[in-house]
Formats: structure tokens, C-alpha cells, sequence
């Protein structure tokens, strides 16, 4: 169980998956320190790891404003098809974080 409470929050999310040159466009639904839940448009694998850089967005920030970047390593938890339109809602713990600013690459 999660120690910590999870945050509702829709931001974007791009990840990348060993053996894929493209990276996924995605959205959270919601995160803690330890779990992140997303919506992707392709269905992943149970215990598959991910590189995943969430864009964190500043209140009031213009378009000059520095980006903000959670960078980290998850693993996947849990796979569920979403009912009422395409894509998969997944659940991943994770393993590693790091905050970057400016322009991030995975």
C-alpha cells in the first residue's frame, strides 16, 4: 500500500520502452512518491520497466517560462482496459527519480 496520499493530476507524460525507437504520448491520472497512474494508447507489459519524463507546469507560467521535468524509472503494476474509449489505464511503481529543468530527452 502507498504510504503516501496519490494526487489527482492530468499533465503530460512521454515514455519509452526498451526495444521501441517512439516514444508513447500519454496523460497521468494521478501520482504519489512511490506510484503513477497514466492513461497510453498502446497496452504495456506486467512487470516491463519504462523511462518516463512527466512535464510538470508552473501555475501562471507563460510560454518563456523554464520547463520542469520529473524523469524516472518505473515498472509496470497493472494493466486495465479502459471501457468507454481506446487505451489502457496503467499503474507503475517507481523506482527511480530525478528532476531536470530547461529542454528534457529521455
Amino acid at each position: 500500500m502507498d504510504r503516501y496520499e496519490k494526487l489527482s493530476l492530468r499533465l503530460p507524460l512521454q515514455l519509452a520502452r526498451r526495444g521501441h525507437l517512439e516514444l508513447v504520448e500519454c496523460v497521468t491520472e494521478s501520482m504519489s512518491s512511490e506510484e503513477v497512474r497514466f492513461v497510453s494508447p498502446e497496452v504495456l507489459l506486467p512487470d516491463e520497466q519504462v523511462e518516463v519524463d512527466v512535464a510538470l507546469l508552473a501555475p501562471n507560467s507563460g510560454a518563456s517560462a523554464s520547463k520542469i521535468h520529473l524523469q524516472f524509472l518505473a515498472q509496470v503494476e497493472g494493466i486495465e482496459p479502459i471501457r468507454l474509449g481506446p487505451g489502457f489505464r496503467v499503474d507503475c511503481r517507481i523506482k527511480s527519480y530525478n528532476i531536470r529543468f530547461g529542454n528534457a530527452h529521455l
